[in-house]
């Protein structure tokens, strides 16, 4: 009885208050550090929100009245047009990843070319890579056999990885609330774009996604199950060790699935439920204990000395200037000690003095920045994962160029109109408790336990958002729920439906002059020249050092499938840049490039064909340069390696592109824009409304 009278309630009201102040920011357009806002302001999100929650209110009432062989008709309908886009986004951008996974698929083509030499990347900044490595490995093997293009095998593995979590989540929700809200979660689902940009970016976000998901849907099936109980425990455990092995924020799963078994004892028992908590411990456990040992199997083996403690990222999410975002300069610091144990003497030291260094406001404001970094940002950082590929079609520009501005829009909208809606679904819980049943309350602790442990222990990143945010799409769909069995009069009240038309009318003008007011606020969209970039071809990859001796110098050849008029040499390494003559030549033509603090470029028209970019050290020292080592991969295919090692593949880091100056937004495509929601929204006001559904 206690758990129902005070501990729910609690944890209810957090819920809805931490959804709440994550809205707001979501809204609010708060600048951060990292990500480089590119997107309506909050009052044109804010009419968009209105206007499509509106829309999926209307569409939830007409097909309440439909009859389910057109619901599943129209579900099938959203299902191929969304593959359909999945299959052309499949094979129209194959390319090579940044950040992490470009190094996971140097280290996944290594194993398949029989080395067992792994990067000290692995060793000293990434041991949780390793896991996503080996199923890369595994993939690329198979792939192989079968005679696929292996970057293309991998887009088509994630869009149907990805697929199948929608799948068991649509499949869940169907079965809770029918066929109705199930097409809802798909139509928002389908117009998500970051669950098509992770599908394209193989690396632990989108592989994770299933996990949440899956355990959801075997709780579902054991709490139901009588017989088949001990088999669906056994797979649920392997399946939440799996689920940690790949990415360790999963561990929230394993707490979650726990707490909520604990809850189950009223109908179980004791003795079975500490009986099944048991069995999931003994399962993660094994799972844990046999990690060394399968990594072990495919070479990998982690010095003591290289280790870099769990502590570090804690460390990191309290770094001020960083906002508790990755931070290299602490891994780099960690890194240098000499012993684990240093290290960890130097987390420990550092955390403490980073926190006395504040005070508790000053540790509060930093929390508060750290919670608008991860939670703001609606594009989940989908639309920043890929920046290289094989080639740059119009398509890429159009995804992450120019038109990037009303994508960016769209994922904000759905952004915080799921959001709003969750905390629509946290009030109905408080209205309508016996819908707080265990599964709904699974969902509810994972949200909690991933948004405190990123928040308190872990570093931020807007990324580590898309993990619970399926979990965010079901609490939306209750929202939505909720407020289709509302009519006018239960939203307004019976003293201003006496003053029905009155009302309207107020309200109307009221939205006349947010979109005008938004219109306003978003001229800094219309015809502003901006410089537009779209990449030719390009590595920016920082991994090793190519040592330039005095008076020699390092030859890159790169070949331009298209124009360019802007090709630049990279060095994050800081050092000797000004000593170092850099050149760009075609023929017997020849072009300088300028020397900057970390890079040398040129702006001239480059047509295509093949480009040598020459580094001259014309200095009495020598002098490192930054460049990538692909161990065995053929990492930039427009590009020749500086070597002719096949296990260096040696490339500097370069960038050829074409640049141009252009409004962001046209005034005619923004008024448009504006005039279509803002009908929208008052047609909703207007529009008679349909009688009241119950629950």
């Amino acid at each position: 009885m206690k758990d129902k009278k005070i501990v729910w309630p609690f944890l209810l009201g957090l819920t809805g208050f931490l959804l709440t102040m994550i809205s707001v920011v979501a809204l609010a357009e708060i600048p951060d550090a990292f990500h480089h806002v590119l997107r309506f302001g909050p009052l044109l999100i804010l009419l968009s929100v209105v206007a499509l929650i509106g829309v999926l209110v209307r569409l939830i009432r007409w097909l309440n009245q439909q009859n389910q062989r057109l619901i599943q008709l129209i579900g099938w309908f959203v299902v191929l047009i969304s593959i359909g886009v999945q299959l052309f986004l499949a094979f129209r951008i194959i390319g090579d990843n940044i950040y992490d996974g470009m190094d996971i698929r140097f280290q996944a083509v290594n194993l398949l070319n029989g080395s067992r030499h792994w990067i000290p990347y692995f060793h000293e900044l990434a041991q949780n890579n390793v896991p996503i490595t080996m199923v890369e490995h595994g993939l690329l093997a198979v792939f192989k056999v079968l005679h696929i293009n292996g970057w293309l095998g991998l887009n088509l593995v994630m869009f149907a990885w990805i697929d199948l979590t929608i799948g068991l989540l649509w499949s869940w929700v169907s079965h809770r609330w029918g066929q109705t809200y199930a097409l809802i979660l798909l139509v928002l689902a389908a117009m998500y774009f970051p669950f098509y940009g992770y599908a394209l970016f193989f690396y632990t976000d989108g592989v994770a996604l299933l996990f949440p998901v899956l355990t959801l849907w075997l709780l579902e099936r054991y709490f139901k199950a009588d017989k088949r109980g001990w088999i669906l425990l056994i797979i649920l455990g392997i399946e939440l060790w799996l689920g940690f092995w790949l990415k360790g924020n999963n561990g929230v799963l394993l707490i979650a699935t726990l707490l909520v078994l604990l809850g189950d004892h009223y109908r179980q028992g004791w003795r079975k439920t500490f009986a099944a908590i048991a069995l999931l411990l003994v399962l993660f456990g094994v799972g844990v204990v046999a990690t060394p040992h399968l990594e072990a199997s495919v070479g990998y083996e982690q010095p003591q000395s290289k280790k870099m403690p769990l502590l570090t990222w804690t460390m990191m999410g309290l770094n001020y200037g960083t906002q508790g975002s990755s931070s290299h300069a602490d891994t780099g610091m960690i890194q240098k000690q000499s012993t684990y144990a240093k290290k960890q003497t130097l987390a420990v030291t550092t955390i403490k003095a980073r926190v006395r260094s504040k005070g508790v406001a000053g540790l509060a404001g930093h929390l508060l920045n750290k919670l608008n970094l991860m939670w703001s940002d609606g594009n989940l950082d989908a639309t920043e994962t890929i920046n290289q590929a094989h080639s740059y079609s119009k398509l890429f520009q159009y995804l992450y160029g120019s038109n990037k501005l009303l994508i960016s829009s769209l994922n904000q909208v759905i952004y915080v109109a799921i959001l709003g809606l969750s905390v629509i679904a946290v009030i109905g819980f408080s209205v309508l408790p016996k819908q707080l049943d265990l599964e709904m309350k699974f969902i509810i602790l994972t949200i909690l336990g991933v948004f405190s442990f990123h928040l308190l222990f872990w570093e931020a990143e807007a990324r580590y958002v898309l993990l619970v945010f399926p979990l965010l799409l079901v609490l939306a769909t209750f929202g939505l729920k909720q407020l289709a069995a509302l009519s006018f009069e239960d939203l307004v009240g019976p003293k201003l439906i006496r003053q029905k038309r009155l009302f309207k009318t107020g309200l109307s003008l009221l939205l006349v002059a947010v979109a005008a007011i938004g219109m306003l606020s978003a001229r800094r969209f219309v015809e502003a020249p901006v410089t537009q970039s779209e990449p030719v071809v390009q590595q920016t990859k920082d991994y090793g050092n190519y040592v330039l001796k005095p008076g020699h110098q390092v030859t890159q050849r790169i070949w331009l499938s298209k124009a360019a008029n802007a090709i630049s040499i990279q060095n994050p390494r800081k050092n000797g840049t000004k000593n170092i003559s850099a050149h760009v030549a075609r023929g017997t033509t020849s072009w300088r490039l300028k020397a900057k603090a970390t890079s040398w470029s040129s702006q001239h028209k480059f047509k295509a064909g093949t480009y040598k970019l020459t580094l001259y050290n014309r200095s009495h020292k020598t002098i490192k340069l930054a460049i990538l080592d692909s161990r065995s991969y053929n990492a930039v295919p427009a590009a020749k390696p500086l070597n002719q090692n096949k296990w260096h593949h040696q490339y500097l880091l370069f960038k050829a592109e074409n640049k141009w100056q252009q409004p962001l937004f046209s005034a005619k495509k923004l008024a448009l824009l504006i005039i279509l929601i803002t009908l929208v929204d008052v047609s909703f006001i207007w529009l008679p409304k349909s009688n009241r559904k119950k629950d």
